[in-house]
């Protein structure tokens, strides 16, 4: 009897081991069958993009979540692309940063004007080594010459409104922003405060 106990005992102790070891490979199985998962597709919206993860000579190319290489490098008085430095390529991501945050805030699509204004960097082009800011009459010190401004409007708001909705914002977003009452574009940039933050052009 007691033979018989240490069997029984014997053999449902193996059954049960087999068992879990079944259950443990059921289980598995369909977790490692799982297609493995992506990377996000949209890594844009989700912080800064790497710098060194964009194509810069992509026009097409997000450098953000709502922004492309060519809204940021595009020089249209030229109709060239400029090829960004490092130092460039960094400030332009920082900008982007704070015009997502504007582009989400207003909710519709911006137009940029203008971005960058280079000394343009691009040896195919007859502009090479030319300076744009200059050509465009910019302010000297002008926070577009090294990617850190955007010139813009706003699908279907006057800018006059837009300003008028962004200057609470400033302080927040750590950006300054050019007083133009009437003007058809607004200025904001991440450059370092001088005077004021909405400051006089």
């Amino acid at each position: 009897m007691d033979n018989k106990t240490l069997l029984d005992q014997l053999l449902e102790l193996a059954f049960s081991w087999f068992a879990k070891k079944e259950i443990a490979v059921s289980i598995s199985v369909p977790i490692n069958s799982q297609p493995e998962s992506k990377p996000d597709e949209r890594s844009a919206d989700i912080g800064m993009v790497p710098a060194s993860a964009i194509d810069w000579t992509n026009g097409s190319y997000a450098i953000s979540k709502h922004f492309t290489v060519k809204e940021a490098c595009w020089l249209p008085s030229w109709s060239v692309m400029h090829i960004p430095s490092e130092e460039e390529k960094q400030n332009i991501l920082k900008q982007a940063a704070k015009m997502d945050l504007i582009r989400d805030f207003l909710n519709v699509p911006l137009r940029i004007h203008c971005w960058i204004r280079p000394v343009l960097n691009n040896p195919e082009s007859e502009f090479n080594g030319k300076d744009y800011n200059a050509l465009v009459k910019g302010a000297k010190n002008s926070a577009h010459k090294i990617g850190l401004a955007t010139d813009y409007d706003a699908e279907g708001l006057n800018c006059d409104v837009v300003r008028e909705k962004l200057e609470p914002k400033l302080e927040e977003w750590q950006i300054r922003m050019e007083k133009m009452p009437g003007g058809n574009w607004v200025h904001n940039d991440c450059a370092p405060v001088i005077t004021y933050r909405y400051f006089n052009p």
